[in-house]
């Protein structure tokens, strides 16, 4: 959404989205992204198509900054029950000094299956074993994850610093996020899991410093807040870096971590 904008500002086409009802654009309030009028003085308008998608991704995730997608973010305007949400839970567990951590499993399970486990540095028992060489002895922790075994472990860590929302999470490898399932032969509509990601992503998004293995969903959460510091397990640079503070115990990660 952040890409198209930039794009669509840079030629001076006004876009909007053509069916806000469907997939994640049905939890913003306008369906308007950018307000750049063309040359002629008139609006005009540019129709995402899906083979734009890569190239899309690399422009949001490492050429545009934190504050331009800040603002497109607010442009669009989060629904407030999503809001009111974060906040609410927020603010029933979470007090004092606090911190967040992510972890992606089930795309962990895919790539050793796969070509990629490059990209995934350390696996989910050594990441916990490095977070707690890192993380302050009381200090309250938000665990973000679509593995559910994350959460459970993360809990038997760190007793009673640990919180997490209750929503649905995968057990196994099944990626539980995509936008639609099959389900007894039928489509299923995906609205229950788009609401908890983007739930996550405004707690995420109130946090001051986010440890992950590194994934698009804590790459984006810079466009929420312009000014959170994230560590990431697999060296991603975002926000042109700004976003990005040196790993801390590096001596314990490099023994912990996959090699290459």
């Amino acid at each position: 959404m952040v890409a198209y904008a930039w794009i669509c500002e840079k030629m001076r086409i006004n876009i909007k989205i053509k069916h806000p009802s469907r997939m994640i654009w049905r939890h913003f309030g306008n369906d308007s992204i950018s307000n750049a009028i063309n040359d002629k003085g008139q609006q005009s308008e540019f129709v995402p198509t899906s083979g734009f998608r890569n190239d899309l991704l690399f422009i949001g995730a490492f050429v545009i900054s934190s504050e331009y997608g800040h603002k497109i973010i607010s442009k669009l305007s989060i629904k407030e029950d999503l809001k009111q949400a974060a906040d609410e839970w927020f603010n029933k567990y979470i007090t004092g000094s606090w911190v967040a951590v992510h972890y992606r499993g089930t795309d962990v399970e895919v790539k050793k299956k796969g070509s990629c486990i490059e990209r995934y540095r350390i696996e989910l028992d050594n990441y916990i074993k490095y977070l707690a060489s890192v993380l302050d002895d009381h200090i309250s922790i938000f665990a973000c994850s679509d593995q559910a075994q994350f959460i459970d472990k993360m809990k038997q860590a760190f007793p009673a610093r640990v919180f997490a929302r209750d929503i649905e999470r995968s057990y196994d490898s099944e990626i539980i996020h995509l936008h639609w399932h099959l389900m007894e032969n039928e489509q299923r509509d995906n609205f229950n899991q788009e609401k908890d990601a983007l739930i996550d992503l405004l707690i995420l998004a109130k946090a001051e410093l986010i440890y992950t293995t590194g994934s698009g969903f804590v790459d984006v959460v810079r466009y929420f807040n312009p000014k959170v510091k994230v560590v990431s397990m697999d060296g991603r640079i975002i926000g042109k870096g700004k976003n990005n503070i040196p790993m801390p115990r590096k001596d314990v990660f490099d023994k912990l971590s996959i090699p290459l």
